[in-house]
């Protein structure tokens, strides 16, 4: 996937992902493959919350909530880079918080600058209607926040992505773990803009799902369909 050929603006973005009804969104949301993943609002608690819905011509959508959260993100396109492009565009609109089940994107969503801030051990009493164990076991759900010193310009969020990949880069560019990035090869005032290497934060409290949500402002609650916001494989 080349990274720099995914975004280089606000408004190219914005002619990719269409601002939609809230059903619309559902009715393609429920064809993923990954929907189980996903926390299964119906169009009413949507607009009931206020959320913007978005989608792309070929199948890849994110909504976003007033207050910033990014929930159910997912690419039904079959092509490398939607989830990418989403992701892109909630950072670039505003998004302060997701949250992901699982430790298969942990990683994929700290290359964007999210930093992990609580991490709930799984608890079968919130456990969504209809999850299969043999498919998705009991994993943490892992909170994330997106820092308010990092650039939100998709072409800013690109590039760190791409720098902070662990794949082909420039620069020799490597990511030995947590937030950190050494990179050689990266100009000054590029670093400066992407936040390369920064913020150096540690993961925060951990708990049952019932316990943080009792003190973290969420959208999702235990009975709302489970207690994740919740993002496939994207």
């Amino acid at each position: 996937m080349n990274i720099s050929s995914i975004v280089e603006s606000l408004d190219e973005l914005k002619a990719r992902f269409k601002a939609v009804p809230a059903r619309d969104y559902v009715v393609e949301r429920d064809k993923s493959k990954r929907a189980m993943f996903l926390t299964p609002y119906t169009s009413e608690q949507l607009e009931n919350m206020g959320a913007k819905t978005y989608l792309t011509d070929d199948g890849v959508g994110l909504a976003l909530t007033p207050d910033g959260d990014m929930i159910g993100i997912f690419n039904n396109s079959g092509r490398s880079g939607g989830g990418v492009e989403a992701v892109i565009l909630g950072i670039a609109e505003g998004a302060k918080t997701l949250d992901c089940i699982g430790s298969h994107l942990e990683n994929y969503y700290k290359r964007f600058g999210f930093v992990e801030k609580e991490r709930a051990v799984w608890d079968d009493e919130q456990a969504p209607v209809g999850w299969d164990y043999d498919i998705g076991g009991s994993p943490d759900v892992i909170f994330f926040e997106y820092p308010e010193n990092l650039s939100r310009e998709p072409a800013d969020v690109a590039e760190r992505f791409r720098l902070v990949g662990g794949g082909r880069t420039t620069g020799g560019a490597v990511f030995p773990g947590g937030n950190s990035l050494v990179d050689t090869g990266t100009s000054e005032s590029l670093r400066d803009r992407i936040s390369l290497g920064e913020p150096k934060t540690s993961p925060g409290p951990t708990g049952t799902a019932s316990d943080i949500l009792e003190n973290k402002e969420t959208t999702s609650r235990p009975g709302e369909g489970g207690f994740f916001s919740g993002q496939g494989t994207i």
